[in-house]
């Protein structure tokens, strides 16, 4: 993931924007990058030594970069006495040996690093009062530069608290008359988050819920994302049967083989990469975690009891819960009312966590579940549920991962001072050369022609940074504002007495829905890496099941695809085809069965679509919207379209495209 560095750190970022790889830095100086590297030793070795740390980082844990949910972080009241310092400080509940705490920053829509304190210092102690402070961090000599998006890192040393304070002793100007804020506060004793759900105390805490609120520094939103590493995922984890109603009871259960101790269960969210982009997809609204020692649970002790009321949607997050003391051998999650927010209802967990002192016993445990969903896909298992990955990548220990995303920071810091050093070295080397050239005609012709031929690369590499500055815009502010908006309407309706009210609230949270799932498949459809047939071909088999509902769908493909990236164009144009026709399907043909045949003659492209539904008069049709947006994206693709039908004898639908 050699892009994790511009995520994390250049993206507004004064300190690290520099950070930047060198190729960017020669598009600033032009023909005296060429000439520096030339004739320049000294720039060569910079250049070897950020390539060195480049490649560092491209192997390091990446943060998300944004926040899936509304809830931002811990933010102090808008007027700020400058001789009065801020704290902030979290209670583990009993005395733990803590090992490193880590301050995340927050994130808004047009700031990252927002109001990080420039001042500040870190303390231990055993008493809420902090008459006897241990200090584990001083910071408060000189300005401490943005973070942007990496968490700050001190270390404890093992040193036993049971609680954690942050004082802000001089905070970022141009916020009025000062503020402050953090995005998460962790505080790790072993490979456990022991701050995770802790109650925080402030001395200045300005609320705008669920945006701000102290209690926010410790619910496991931020933008680092989930505790992942880099490793691609094999599996989405586990899913139960689809359900035709969301009042369902769904559970599934893990032996961890011994009875033992258990301190602390975590649920990790599913976000499966090859559907429309859900995180938190199947997480169930409502749920009872228990823990037993008969595999039937006659006596189960309850861990966690959210039957009462809807939980939140924990997006990517993973959710901790204590293990209240309990000694078991079995624990089972029951989901009483399933994610409703696709066709069907459904229940899905990525990975299932059960730690005993520092050893998660869940993993590759036994796995069992009151049913599971059984359409063949590999990638939806009850063994995926403890394989250790969540659905997009490998689940790392909180200590790796932080460490990982401390070191970047550190290598960021690195990389923006070589970077001024050098950037400084080939100015020189261009002036002297400047001065030393100014009678060599030839030479500036070609130093003229070197320059073009980069501005032309670099015009290239700025249509695409749009393209994928548009997409992440697209998904971050509007998806979140939609988001914001489905939650709000839906939080409003359950408070108006008004029925008329409700079921307005209602209409709003699932226009506000639809429409952000349209915008996720418009995001997909931007994203400046291209996509295979093969990879195509594989969103369209994953979706037809969305799609078409119950309607039984036969796939047909060649075993060897045409190789290589398809053209936006294309890409766009086939999705939209295919899911129009099977949206016809779905809504008026009543089939029984489904048959999409794909294939490559002479290198081309053909794909049928056939039904056995009712068929119709294409004579009646023949003139609606719908046959008419289809004729049209065939012709922008230069491809033929034919359809037949027939009543009572179904429809074809043939689009062919030559060889290009």
């Amino acid at each position: 993931m050699a892009g994790c560095l511009a995520v994390s750190a250049a993206v507004h970022s004064p300190t690290q924007t520099s950070a930047v790889a060198t190729d960017e830095t020669s598009s600033e100086v032009g023909f005296s990058e060429w000439l520096a590297r030339t004739i320049s030793p000294r720039v060569r070795a910079w250049d070897d030594q950020l390539a060195r740390l480049h490649h560092e980082i491209s192997g390091l844990p990446c943060p998300v970069g944004v926040v899936n949910g509304v809830r931002i972080g811990w933010h102090t009241n808008l007027i700020y006495a400058p001789d009065r310092p801020i704290w902030v400080q979290v209670d583990l509940g009993k005395t733990w040996a803590v090992g490193q705490i880590a301050l995340v920053p927050a994130r808004t829509l047009t700031e990252v690093g927002y109001g990080f304190p420039l001042r500040f210092r870190v303390e231990l102690s055993a008493t809420g009062d902090f008459h006897d402070p241990v200090t584990v961090a001083d910071r408060t000599g000189e300005d401490f530069p943005n973070p942007g998006l990496l968490p700050v890192v001190v270390d404890a040393g093992g040193r036993a608290a049971r609680f954690v304070r942050v004082t802000v002793v001089k905070t970022q100007s141009g916020h009025g008359d000062g503020m402050a804020a953090l995005g998460e506060l962790i505080v790790l004793s072993g490979p456990r988050n022991v701050a995770a759900g802790r109650p925080v105390r402030a001395s200045s805490s300005y609320r705008s819920v669920p945006a701000w609120h102290a209690q926010n520094l410790t619910d496991g939103s931020s933008v680092l994302g989930p505790p992942a590493g880099l490793e691609t995922s094999p599996s989405n984890g586990y899913l139960a049967q689809k359900a035709d109603e969301a009042d369902l009871e769904k559970w599934v259960q893990v032996d961890l083989g011994r009875t033992a101790p258990i301190d602390e269960v975590r649920l990790f969210p599913s976000r499966p990469p090859e559907l429309a982009d859900r995180p938190g997809h199947g997480f169930p609204l409502r749920f009872i975690v228990e823990a037993a020692n008969d595999a039937e649970f006659r006596s189960p002790h309850t861990l966690f009891d959210a039957r009462a009321i809807d939980f939140e949607n924990p997006a990517d997050f993973p959710v901790t819960l204590p293990g209240n003391g309990a000694t078991a051998r079995y624990v089972r999650v029951t989901a009483t009312k399933l994610y409703d927010r696709v066709q069907r209802p459904s229940f899905a967990l990525a990975e299932l966590q059960v730690w005993s002192g520092s050893v998660n016993l869940a993993r590759g445990a036994v796995v069992t579940a009151l049913d599971q969903w059984d359409n063949g896909q590999p990638r939806w298992s009850p063994a995926a549920l403890v394989d250790g990955f969540n659905s997009r990548n490998r689940i790392l220990d909180y200590p790796a991962w932080l460490t990982g995303l401390s070191r970047e920071r550190e290598i960021g810091l690195q990389i923006a001072e070589l970077g001024a050093e050098r950037r400084a070295a080939v100015r020189t080397i261009g002036v002297w050369f400047g001065r030393a050239s100014a009678a060599g005609g030839l030479l500036l012709i070609g130093a003229g022609i070197v320059v073009g031929i980069r501005a032309r690369r670099l015009r290239r590499r700025a249509l695409e940074a749009l393209r994928r500055r548009i997409a992440s815009d697209l998904h971050d502010e509007i998806g979140s504002n939609l988001g914001s908006i489905a939650l709000l309407s839906e939080a409003a309706g359950r408070q108006s007495g008004d029925s008329a009210a409700r079921a307005d609230f209602h209409e709003i949270s699932r226009v506000a829905g639809q429409t952000n799932e349209a915008l996720r498949e418009i995001v997909w459809l931007l994203n400046s890496r291209a996509v295979t047939r093969a990879e195509l071909i594989a969103r369209m088999r994953e979706n037809a099941h969305v799609l078409l509902g119950e309607t039984p769908v036969e796939f047909e493909v060649p075993e060897h695809l045409r190789a290589g990236a398809c053209p936006l164009e294309f890409t766009r144009n086939i999705w939209l085809i295919f899911k129009e026709a099977l949206h016809n399907i779905a809504k008026h043909a009543g089939a029984t069965g489904v048959r999409i045949r794909i294939a490559e003659p002479a290198g081309g492209f053909e794909l049928e679509i056939v039904d056995d539904g009712r068929g119709c008069c294409l004579a009646d049709v023949d003139h609606g919207n719908g046959l008419a947006n289809l004729r049209l994206r065939a012709a922008q693709l230069g491809a033929t379209l034919r359809v037949a039908s027939q009543p009572g004898q179904g429809t074809a639908l043939t689009l062919t495209i030559p060889k290009p």
